[in-house]
């Protein structure tokens, strides 16, 4: 299995910005509230990891592959599938 990539938070900010949004898990209280946020950017997937709360931000960001958003996403299917028309 491939391991996440750290994105540094100038591409995450550019990711949000200016990618399409992919899909979103969804917060909860096991995880504090935090969630991610996955977005295509650049023929790449950006993962914008959420903190929870009041101040709703992104704190960290991860570049994965097409195989990995089950794990990032409510919805992966769909996911793969607005990726891949996005990728022709």
């Amino acid at each position: 299995m491939i391991k996440p990539v750290y994105v540094d938070g100038d591409e995450t900010a550019r990711a949000m910005r200016g990618g399409t949004k992919l899909g979103s898990s969804t917060p909860s209280s096991e995880t504090k509230w935090s969630y991610y946020e996955v977005y295509a950017y650049n023929g790449k997937i950006v993962v914008c990891v959420m903190s929870g709360g009041e101040w709703n931000e992104c704190v960290c960001g991860e570049e994965i592959t097409a195989d990995m958003l089950d794990q990032y996403v409510n919805e992966p299917d769909t996911a793969v599938e607005i990726f891949e028309k996005l990728s022709k």
